[in-house]
């Protein structure tokens, strides 16, 4: 792969995670203007899921999957308001998906192998294979919903007899 720039690699990824999610079968919708901290929306199980993606490139069969963000007069760390979903893409390799309450127990970051390290090491290995279905990222999330910050909606009040 020729020497991108770090926002053409990252556009790459985006592409590659949304052609993932679409081939199994989900509506993707792309951010415009690279102003929020969500990349992608996808729709599951008729639910929005935000999702920030990070690509990485591979050193020494690692990559590395940042949880915070830093440019000219700005600096954050994504929490589970921000996101509910982190797509790892790792070019010729593939995608992992991690959910935010996972990434969130971590400080700054993780890092993810393709193979298993010459030393036999399981412990705190995280193996890109085992991370390939959002379903399984998302097992036990619940996304935030927006509708306490809906205006001219109407009321509706239900009853049960």
């Amino acid at each position: 792969m020729a020497k991108l720039h770090s926002k053409q690699l990252g556009s790459i990824g985006e592409m590659m995670v949304a052609a993932d999610l679409m081939s199994c079968g989900y509506a993707v919708f792309f951010e415009l203007g690279d102003l929020s901290k969500t990349d992608l929306i996808a729709i599951i199980d008729n639910k929005p899921i935000r999702i920030q993606v990070k690509t990485s490139t591979l050193k020494m069969g690692r990559a590395a999957l940042d949880l915070k963000k830093s440019g000219p007069n700005y600096k954050f760390k994504y929490t589970t308001e921000d996101v509910d979903i982190f797509a790892l893409y790792i070019p010729n390799h593939g995608v992992g998906y991690f959910s935010s309450e996972f990434c969130n127990t971590h400080s700054v970051g993780l890092t993810i192998r393709i193979s298993r390290p010459l030393n036999k090491q399981s412990k705190n290995c995280r193996l890109l294979k085992d991370y390939s279905d959002i379903k399984k990222a998302l097992r036990g999330h619940t996304p935030t919903t927006l509708t306490d910050n809906a205006e001219g909606d109407e009321m509706v009040q239900t009853t049960s007899q």
